[in-house]
């Protein structure tokens, strides 16, 4: 949330690192020091400020000044900051899978993948959705959108690269002989794909150590 401040302290020399002081009546006095280039929607004050100081019981000895001389800022210390996060979509509150894949597109599946699950589920699991059915009606049904746009689990899924986009999506198989882990490891491998070759390359690997 932002909050009224009054600036207690500079530093000339570093980047626009100051102190400030809050004159919010839930927190008032509390300090923060903040690098003020990197706060969202920071803005100084101007009259409008002093208006709301002043019913709050401060006074100032000059536009622009309190008592100490120090100006009045907001600083976005809290919500501001979470929303700019959400935009850029490097924090999020919701499922994983369920969230937009950033930059994904319908050209970055592979449709005849998509066809093939279709094919085998209809064989395997009686699945509803009829074979020859279009890209955008199968995701729909499978709740692989969000607000029109791919969600996670669709690259994972159907993904022509899911690594693409989803770097952190691999699998890490280490074979060891014996109870003792030791390198050198004697045999280590990293498997990629979509979803469904995670699982056939990981459970090759696991029956073949055996």
């Amino acid at each position: 949330m932002a909050r009224g401040r009054l600036i207690e302290a500079e530093n000339p020399g570093e980047t626009a690192r100051i102190e400030l002081a809050c004159a919010d009546d839930d927190a008032q006095g509390q300090t923060l020091t903040v690098f003020w280039d990197y706060e969202i929607n920071r803005r100084i004050l101007e009259d409008e400020g002093w208006t709301d100081l002043a019913s709050k019981g401060y006074r100032a000895r000059g536009r622009g000044t309190n008592g100490r001389g120090s100006r009045v800022t907001t600083a976005t210390t809290g919500t501001g900051l979470v929303e700019y996060l959400e935009r850029k979509q490097l924090i999020r509150w919701g499922p994983f899978d369920a969230s937009p894949c950033a930059q994904a597109t319908l050209d970055d599946l592979d449709v005849e993948l998509m066809e093939t699950f279709v094919g085998t589920a209809r064989a395997v699991r009686r699945f509803p959705i009829p074979e020859r059915t279009p890209p955008e009606q199968l995701l729909e049904h499978l709740n692989l959108r969000n607000e029109g746009r791919l969600t996670n689990a669709a690259i994972l899924l159907f993904g022509r690269a899911p690594q693409r986009f989803i770097i952190s999506s691999e699998i890490r198989c280490a074979h060891f002989h014996g109870n003792e882990v030791a390198k050198p490891i004697p045999s280590y491998q990293v498997y990629k794909g979509t979803v469904f070759e995670l699982v056939d390359q990981a459970s090759a690997e696991y029956r073949a150590g055996f």
